[in-house]
């Protein structure tokens, strides 16, 4: 069984096979979408020009697992529940949970009848305040769902399923490629295309959106002036006109080709759900934030911006249109102040006249327009630009969505500079940059050797590759004290390609002598290898490995034949070093036994190591919550370490213990925002109470 994992936040394992012993067979039942390829619900003339990407359906279901599907317990003691299902002329499949909240030790997988996708495992890890998950997709028409129940555990906690989304294409799916990979227009650019350093660290701010099972927008990761325990997401506000749809998002990030002009990327670093903090009607903009922290993995980058309504000299746009890989339009031409028709507020957008390379379609809307310095200065609300004829984007302008409305709710004001630290703009934050420049690339390589391919006595192809020995799995051993590996480097020499959807899985195995167990494995599309070059892929999670480990690939032999293989070292002299392993099959061989000793060698193969992983909370405040500004004049905000999960009260007090304020806020909060405006100078006492749990702050009003 070869597959693939989604790195949708999950933690280790994987689903037992379909045929495995005990295991229970998997009902599929069949859905019907009623009106499946269009969903548009808006009707005023001007929206025909908004670019969110809306083809597909989300089809109600009610299933749990009290009531469908099928149990067995496993040898171990282990319960496992399967269910299945299928909707006709589907390309893609994803599930909506509700409600959702797992037990510790539960685990939940997804994937295609053949196993060649997976999610998960899915856990009490991706439980939300408001126990619902939406999850990435799986390519095809038909999808299972398999959740293993420890043996301790009596019970697997709370699970329903309320929805299927999906999506159509008549030309058919590729169970190895995104749905939505390749269908913009060809004069769109790949992200992939620039060498600009500026727009490579930007492009790590910008994500695909797909919501409600199958709309999709872009948006932007976006700094504020702490700099720190926010995760915010900047998109157009006719994207998101409700909770649910908030809550039903998925979040990808770095989806984009791994060359320019080149094959589909890698679409499973995902985040799920988020709550809406800010949106207008009048003002086309909408403030998300994440429920769930992005992964250092992901390589988070948080954009700055400026509101200072200074007109740009020209701009750029990075955006996920139709929900294909990242791409790049470029106007380098002066932008105008004009307005969006009827639906928005007169004199709010920047007008793109023409785009000079790329341009936006459907499924852009929210994308961040950057200018020169890399500072959002606004997003996509829509326009009338295409391929043939790049003319007259809108985008709705950073400086009226910061402050145009006092209410909380409908500015960005309050959520971006909670401790009024900017005059008008603020610059992008890597939080993991210097942690990224510490890594060091393992090989066992020597300088002076030369890198070739040896083929001794077989009767076609390499040592290193597909040969006529089959042989199957190729690793390279070694010794570390790194706690982490991120990716694998392989010099490829050959890789033709016979049909398309072909591929290869880049492993690491723990052993001593020889590779033993696979601690990680990842699916990688042939066609994103590129022959004559050293192609790094970046793992989707960390791996954290022992002393020793091997790093390496394994091939498969299908009936119409690929050709692959990576560089290695000239044979060394009979005696010499090797820390090349093979497997034919049935056992690992090194590569000097497997040759009858003609062949002493090392692969190019060479992992990527870090000495430490970073800590992902360390830049959280270190109480429960906080006050700031403090002193503060017209507006205090609270901060909470964390997205809290229960209701909360706050009570503001003088010091003679008079009550002045007392207020509850549901859950879901991060930062809460409050006016100071009638009060006089002085200290105040805020009490915040969460269940029986008391903390008391005290701030300093100075008029």
């Amino acid at each position: 069984m070869n597959t693939t994992v989604s790195g949708q936040l999950s933690r280790p394992g994987s689903p037992l096979p379909i045929g495995y012993e005990n295991t229970p067979g998997v009902p599929v039942y069949g859905v019907e979408a009623v009106e499946p390829y269009v969903k548009n619900t808006m009707v005023h003339q001007d929206s025909l020009l908004l670019k969110p990407a809306t083809s597909g359906a989300l089809i109600p279901v009610d299933h749990d697992p009290h009531i469908s599907g099928a149990w067995a317990t496993v040898t171990d003691g282990t319960r496992i529940w399967r269910i299945g299902f299928t909707v006709k002329d589907a390309s893609l499949l994803n599930i909506m949970f509700s409600p959702y909240r797992l037990n510790p030790g539960v685990r939940i997988y997804l994937y295609d009848p053949l196993q060649e996708n997976v999610i998960g495992a899915l856990s009490d890890l991706n439980n939300k305040p408001f126990k619902h998950l939406a999850t990435a997709y799986i390519p095809g028409n038909t999808i299972v769902i398999e959740m293993h129940v420890p043996a301790y555990l009596d019970n697997f906690g709370d699970l329903g399923i309320t929805g299927i989304g999906c999506d159509f294409n008549p030309g058919g799916s590729s169970l190895k490629m995104d749905e939505w990979y390749g269908i913009s227009g060809k004069c769109n650019e790949d992200i992939a295309c620039t060498s600009d350093p500026l727009l490579n660290t930007l492009k790590n701010s910008v994500v695909r959106i797909v919501f409600l099972g199958h709309e999709r927008c872009t948006g932007s990761l976006i700094n504020t002036t702490q700099n720190k325990g926010v995760n915010y997401i900047l998109t157009a506000g006719h994207c998101f006109k409700n909770e649910e749809d908030a809550n039903s998002a998925v979040f990808y990030f770095r989806y984009e080709s791994p060359y320019c002009n080149g094959s589909d990327g890698n679409s499973t670093r995902a985040l799920s759900g988020a709550t809406i903090r800010a949106r207008s009607d009048d003002i086309d903009f909408a403030l998300l934030e994440l429920f769930e922290p992005v992964p250092f993995t992901y390589h988070p980058y948080y954009a700055g911006w400026d509101y200072t309504q200074a007109a740009p000299g020209s701009g750029i746009v990075i955006h996920h249109p139709l929900g294909d890989v990242k791409k790049i339009a470029y106007e380098q031409h002066p932008l105008t102040i004009s307005s969006f028709g009827s639906l928005y507020n007169d004199n709010t957008h920047w007008l793109v006249s023409h785009w000079e390379t790329g341009t936006t379609e459907a499924g852009s809307s929210g994308a961040p327009l950057f200018d020169a310095s890399g500072s959002i200065i606004g997003t996509l609300t829509g326009g009338l630009a295409k391929c043939d004829n790049p003319i007259k984007d809108y985008f709705q302008m950073f400086s009226h969505s910061w402050k145009d409305f006092s209410n909380s709710g409908e500015q960005l004001a309050v959520w971006l500079d909670p401790i009024k630290a900017t005059n008008g703009s603020l610059n992008g934050n890597d939080p993991y940059e210097d942690f990224w420049q510490t890594g060091d690339t393992l090989s066992n390589v020597a300088d002076n050797e030369n890198l070739t391919v040896e083929s001794g006595s077989l009767v076609w192809g390499s040592y290193s590759g597909h040969n006529n020995l089959q042989t199957e799995g190729f690793a390279e051993r070694y010794e570390t004290d790194a706690e982490m590996i991120n990716g694998i480097n392989l010099f490829v020499n050959r890789n033709y390609i016979s049909r398309n959807n072909r591929y290869l899985n880049v492993v690491i195995w723990n052993g001593s002598t020889v590779p033993e167990n696979i601690i990680y494995s990842q699916s990688v599309p042939l066609d994103n290898f590129v022959a004559g070059m050293i192609n790094y892929i970046e793992f989707d999670s960390a791996v954290r490995p022992g002393s020793v480990f091997f790093a390496g690939f394994e091939l498969f032999y299908p009936a119409t034949q690929d050709t692959f293989s990576v560089y290695m070292a000239e044979s060394r002299a009979p005696g010499g070093s090797n820390s090349a392993f093979v497997y034919d099959g049935l056992q690992w061989s090194s590569l000097a036994d497997y040759s009858a000793g003609s062949i002493h060698s090392s692969f190019a193969i060479f992992p990527v190591v870090y000495g430490t992983v970073p800590n992902e909370n360390k830049s959280e405040p270190e109480d429960f919550v906080t006050a700031y500004p403090n002193p503060a004049s017209d507006q205090v905000s609270l901060m909470f370490r964390q997205m809290i999960d229960e209701p909360v009260k706050v009570t503001l007090f003088n010091l003679q213990g008079q009550i002045l304020m007392d207020n509850e806020y549901g859950p879901f909060q991060h930062i809460i925002p409050f006016d100071l405006k009638g009060f006089s100078s002085g200290l105040y006492i805020i009490r915040v109470k969460q269940n029986e749990k008391l903390y008391n702050l005290k701030i300093s009003v100075v008029k």
